[in-house]
């Protein structure tokens, strides 16, 4: 009788922890949705050691799937100052031609916060990048806030800009 109950209770909560595993799977919240998207974004703005033609215009195509069409970017590049760039179109230019000088680029994403307005249709992501070449020690690492909004059932960057730091 004992044993019977034991045993009712470890199916019970085996079948708990999958449905709770399937319901995550399948149904994530929107937070946990944007921070999976922004991983993404990482990847596919990385750039191989060995990047071709084709390679470059492929994940610039892939890059417009994460941009909304009106996207602005404001960012202080060193030595350069503050740069704006606005539309899709000449965001992924940009990227195209920038990979092709870029070589072994490896993108990635941390201490991303996300903060989702009421209505959970925008959202904002405040995030740490690091950028880092093959072969090389040092790295670029960058404080960024991201304006995100649900355009198609996708989360879409519709603003970038830097943040300034305590060394800026």
């Amino acid at each position: 009788m004992v044993k019977n109950k034991i045993q009712t209770t470890l199916l019970l909560l085996v079948a708990a922890g999958i449905l709770y595993f399937l319901y995550e799977r399948y149904f994530p919240n929107e937070e946990k949705v944007i921070r999976q998207r922004l991983a993404k974004l990482a990847e596919v703005a990385s750039v191989p050691d060995r990047p071709t033609v084709t390679g470059n215009l492929a994940a610039a195509d892939r890059l417009r799937d994460f941009l909304s069409p009106d996207i602005e970017i404001e960012v202080d590049v060193p030595g350069e100052g503050r740069q704006t760039m606005q539309g899709r179109g000449e965001i992924v230019q940009a990227v195209v031609a920038a990979r092709t000088q870029l070589k072994g680029l490896k993108v990635a994403l941390f201490d991303i916060h996300v903060t989702l307005d009421p209505g959970q249709e925008t959202a904002t992501a405040e995030l740490t990048l690091r950028a880092t070449h093959s072969g090389d020690k040092d790295f670029f690492v960058q404080e960024l806030k991201l304006k995100l909004r649900k355009e198609d059932r996708l989360w879409r960057v519709w603003r970038a800009e830097t943040m300034k730091t305590l060394s800026q």
